[in-house]
């Protein structure tokens, strides 16, 4: 009986998966936590930095805050380090400047109960407090360690931004 040989196009797709996508680099700070992956075989980058606890992460140029997934939360109001508050739709001029995707559901929700703001306005910040809608209590972030693991970000590569999911 002759040996049967598979080329790598007929090799398990898993086994290829496997070796073609190795971490590149894996960090926590804080709350927050950066994984980048490298593509072996096409050099791209994927980049997630995120507070799992928080249901934070970063995406786009700005950092999502995620609430329960039917809230609509166009009326959301946050403080930064305890400064004036700001209705997040104030935000969307510069979101959508930046490219960053806020639109992901339906005209009844498009958001999808998820608050964004843009990186230059929390880049210094220590916390976020938030309330997603008028008739919730509001919620408190701690932004420890999400600068500087940007930082290594896009030292490893996560630049442009869309190299970042959420």
């Amino acid at each position: 009986m002759l040996p049967v040989i598979l080329s790598v196009a007929q090799a398990p797709t898993a086994a290829l998966a496997r070796r073609s996508v190795e971490v590149h680099h894996r960090s926590a700070v804080g709350d927050w936590e950066l994984d980048v992956a490298r593509n072996a075989f096409s050099g791209n980058v994927v980049c997630r930095l995120r507070a799992p606890k928080s249901r934070a992460f970063y995406e786009g140029g700005a950092i999502g805050f995620r609430f329960d997934r039917d809230w609509d939360v166009t009326e959301a109001v946050y403080r930064i380090d305890g400064g004036p508050p700001r209705a997040s739709r104030d935000d969307l001029p510069e979101l959508t400047t930046l490219g960053t995707p806020y639109d992901r559901g339906g005209m009844a929700n498009p958001g999808q109960g998820v608050v964004r703001v843009p990186w230059r306005r929390i880049a210094d910040a220590n916390t976020i407090a938030i309330q997603p809608r008028r008739d919730r209590r509001v919620r408190t972030i701690r932004l420890l360690g999400l600068k500087g693991l940007r930082s290594v970000a896009l030292s490893q590569g996560c630049t442009p931004d869309v190299r970042f999911v959420g």
